[in-house]
């Protein structure tokens, strides 16, 4: 009998280990790193990549402009927490990353738009281009000599394209593998992946805007698609610049252009006003189409903008 005890007493104390061990296990494995990002679509690019290894935080609440942005100390002091923090280089983060830095020296970045080479910001001053004669055609790709534009710094906004996408995924992805090798196989299994994905999506939006014969112009809010219409040989005229809504010139001189180059939308955003918009729209009987620039869901808002795009410009005649 106490033999018997004695293998029972064993057999208790070994079941005991083995559930004491196999949730040792389930708490490291079900342990995320802890990423922060600035918006939204940086999120997505990260959980894609990420899976269920990460656990990502956007410091850029919903509907708030990601450009006006002023993270309170206690949001930095969450941020300086993280395993990585993921740059999206807007010049105003890098007006507060420093203070980010002196909370945490150490804090790992990684700079989202690393190899890419930004282009100039379009500004308003587009709208008071006036209409090219043939003869200030130049040889430079078939473009008007009035079609050089005045800028103020450059642009940001490079996760809009998915030419750049797959560069920006590129970076994250590496950066992944970087700070949790154990698990560099995934990421780079999932990198591949989405990739794949991107490429897709630029061929089809590629073939969306191919069918366009004629009218491949239309009007902005704020210039946040910029790269997105470089991709697929459109153009964006912005309206205001840096937050400053248009004057009562501006108005008359983008009516007037509207019409004279039939002009069929203007984007919009719900981070910025749509008064101005709404105008515009009155006066020159153009349609408005709401464009988020900061939507979670990168692939499908992307797609979704595109095929919306071009169903308003391939309505002119």
């Amino acid at each position: 009998r106490k033999v018997e005890a004695l293998v029972r007493r064993i057999y208790g104390l070994f079941m005991v280990f083995l559930a004491w061990g196999g949730a040792c296990n389930y708490v490291a494995a079900a342990d995320p790193i802890h990423i922060v990002v600035m918006i939204e679509p940086q999120r997505y690019f990260v959980q894609q990549l990420g899976g269920d290894h990460v656990a990502v935080t956007v410091l850029v609440p919903p509907g708030a402009d990601a450009h006006t942005f002023e993270p309170k100390p206690q949001v930095l002091i969450q941020a300086s927490q993280a395993r990585v923090y993921v740059a999206m280089g807007i010049p105003e983060e890098e007006a507060w990353l420093p203070r980010l830095k002196a909370i945490r020296p150490d804090i790992p970045l990684v700079h989202q738009d690393q190899g890419i080479s930004k282009m100039p910001m379009e500004t308003r001053d587009e709208i008071h281009r006036q209409q090219p004669s043939s003869a200030a055609r130049t040889s430079h790709g078939g473009h008007p000599e009035a079609d050089h534009h005045h800028h103020q710094g450059m642009d940001p906004h490079i996760w809009l394209s998915p030419k750049l996408a797959r560069i920006q995924a590129e970076t994250i992805g590496r950066a992944l593998c970087s700070v949790d090798p154990a698990n560099a196989g995934d990421y780079e299994m999932r990198l591949g992946a989405f990739q794949q994905r991107i490429d897709d999506l630029d061929q089809r939006l590629t073939k969306v805007f191919d069918h366009l014969r004629k009218h491949r112009s239309f009007l902005v809010v704020h210039p946040s698609w910029g790269y997105f219409a470089r991709d697929y040989h459109l153009k964006q005229i912005p309206l205001e610049t840096e937050g400053k809504e248009p004057t009562a010139a501006d108005l008359v001189n983008v009516v007037r252009r509207t019409a004279a180059e039939s002009i069929p939308v203007i984007l919009v955003e719900p981070q910025f006003s749509q008064r101005f918009a709404r105008l515009v729209a009155q006066e020159s009987g153009i349609r408005m189409m709401v464009a988020d620039p900061l939507a979670f869901d990168w692939e499908a808002n992307l797609w979704e903008v595109g095929q919306r795009l071009a169903d308003h410009l391939s309505q002119q005649p």
